[in-house]
């Protein structure tokens, strides 16, 4: 934009008042249309870096997610076991209880509300 300013500048003295309101007009609309480009790509830089932050929270959030729920999986062990009697059951389902007692403590993460 810069030296097709010059360039209109230098071409001004040598044409006549109708081409040199013309080429004043042309290089001030194009000054214009630079201006709200340059406003445009402003607003879009900016725009993309809240989006990349966000982005970045979801992946943050996703992260923790997947640690609690490796953490869960540990407490929680790998399976029911067969029991070979109904005390033994008992024993085992009350396990089973504090087991879900303790993940509903753990609802304490922020993305789980």
């Amino acid at each position: 934009m810069d030296s097709a300013s010059e360039v209109g500048n230098n071409v001004l003295p040598l044409t006549a008042q109708p081409g040199q309101e013309a080429i004043q007009q042309q290089l001030k609309k194009a000054q214009n249309d630079l201006d709200k480009l340059n406003a445009s790509l402003l607003d879009s830089k900016t725009r993309l870096d809240e989006l990349a932050d966000r982005w970045q929270g979801y992946g943050d959030a996703q992260k923790q997610l997947t640690d609690w729920v490796k953490a869960l999986e540990e407490k929680l062990g790998t399976g029911l076991e067969l029991q070979p009697n109904l005390e033994a059951k008992r024993e085992q389902a009350q396990q089973y209880k504090v087991r879900m007692m303790m993940m509903i403590e753990l609802k304490d993460i922020n993305f789980l509300h």
